[in-house]
Parts: structure tokens; C-alpha cells; sequence
């Protein structure tokens, strides 16, 4: 890598659309970069495998969106950049299927579960807004609903939810266990949101005192475990 690594994401990350179990994957991990190109890299010899070019700008969030749970298919990989935009990766051929243009700034990205049993997958994504003044505004949370087609795939915005975060957002995330989306903002919070139109369900804060700036976050721990924790 010439420039500083922004991402990364294990296929042994990997699970199925209900959460237990890990689906057949080449034992691989993907890097996004600063020069806005993806690397696969070999996940036993950590050798490079194939890169992955359109990104204009660096690559800053990576994520897996899986196939419906009776259908015979690999995952899969989405990215996020500063340039604004996502893009929807097979992984089957190493190619581009789909750009998710619009956003306003850094975008990142989290998969979400298929709503059905049909060959649409979900997406969200979620964008850090942009400067109107000394205020940020324009940060977005975006559920978009993927349908494959010959060699590329149909993408339709679902659902919008814009400037709820007092700041831009900064990383987003799914849970399977708690069905949820999490984003967490340079305001200091976490909000749980609905997976179906990612409107606000729950505000996490600090009880007392200054506030940090949330750069990422992730949910660990297990319902079956009674142990669930944010981790922002």
C-alpha cells in the first residue's frame, strides 16, 4: 500500500442472513486505501490477489451485503469513499455491478439482512454532510433496496433520514441480534435506528461532561450471552 490503509474487512466476518452460521467464502481480507483503490488480499499468505479501481478518492468503509437465505449465491462487498459515492462489488468476478452516487461527502456503508425471500438485498449508507457556514448539514442515512440484473444491479432509495446528528456521521453499522443500524457523529451519540427507513429510535450520550467526537463504532456481545454492548 503507498498510502495509509482507511478500512478493512475479513471474510471470516462473514455470516448468514440469520446471524449464526458462516457462509463459504475464499479465505480473503479487502483494504480500502487513500489512493481509492481496494486490495483482496490472500487471508493465509497475505499476498495481493487483485485490486479494484473507480474510486476517486480514498476508500474509508467496506462491508458485506448478503444474498437471500435460500438462494446459492456469494455475498456481496460494498464500499464507501470520500468521493461521495458507494459502490456495489461481485465478488464472483471482481466487478463492479453498481455505483450509489449522491452523497453528501464521506460515505459509509453497512449491509444489511435481505427484507425477503426474494433476490433483492438492502444497503444502507450514510453520508457526513456538508458545510453550509460554520454549520455541517446534509448528513443523511440512505436505505437502498439492490435488485440484480443482467451483469449489473437496479439500485432504488428506499428511505432517506437527513440532519438528525447535531454533526456529520461519521460510521455506520448493522446488528444482527438487536436488528438495528447504529451511526455514531462527531456530536458525541449513538443512534439506534430502524433497518426499515432509518429514523431514530434511540439516542445513546454521555450521562455528564464534554462529549468526544465518535469516529466508528461496532456492536459486540450476544443476546443469547445477556451481553450487548456499543462500542463507539
Amino acid at each position: 500500500h503507498p498510502h495509509q490503509i482507511t478500512a478493512i474487512l475479513s471474510s471470516s466476518s462473514i455470516t448468514s442472513a440469520n446471524g449464526k452460521s458462516s457462509l463459504a467464502m475464499p479465505k480473503v481480507y479487502i483494504t480500502g486505501c487513500k489512493d481509492g483503490i481496494i486490495r483482496v488480499m490472500d487471508g493465509l499468505t497475505h499476498e495481493l490477489q487483485r485490486t479494484l479501481e473507480g474510486h476517486s478518492n480514498a476508500v474509508t468503509s467496506l462491508a458485506w451485503i448478503l444474498p437471500p437465505s435460500n438462494a446459492d449465491q456469494l455475498p456481496w462487498l460494498v464500499s464507501g469513499s470520500w468521493d461521495g459515492t458507494a459502490r456495489i462489488w461481485d465478488i464472483s468476478t471482481w466487478t463492479c455491478l453498481a455505483t450509489l452516487p449522491g452523497h453528501e461527502n464521506t460515505v459509509s456503508v453497512a449491509g444489511l439482512p435481505p427484507k425477503d425471500e426474494t433476490k433483492r438485498r438492502r444497503v444502507a449508507t450514510a453520508s457526513a454532510g456538508v458545510a453550509q457556514g460554520n454549520v455541517i448539514r446534509g448528513h443523511s442515512v440512505r436505505i437502498w433496496t439492490l435488485t440484480p440484473e443482467s451483469n449489473s444491479v437496479r439500485c432504488e432509495l428506499a428511505a432517506q433520514t437527513s440532519d438528525d446528528h447535531a454533526g456529520p456521521i461519521r460510521d455506520i453499522c448493522y446488528d444482527f441480534d438487536t436488528d438495528a443500524i447504529y451511526t455514531c457523529s462527531n456530536d458525541g451519540t449513538v443512534k439506534v435506528r430502524s433497518v426499515e427507513d432509518g429514523t431514530c429510535l434511540e439516542t445513546l450520550a454521555f450521562p455528564t461532561g464534554e462529549a468526544p467526537m465518535l469516529l466508528s463504532l461496532g456492536v459486540v456481545g450476544s443476546l443469547a450471552g445477556n451481553s450487548k454492548a456499543v462500542v463507539a
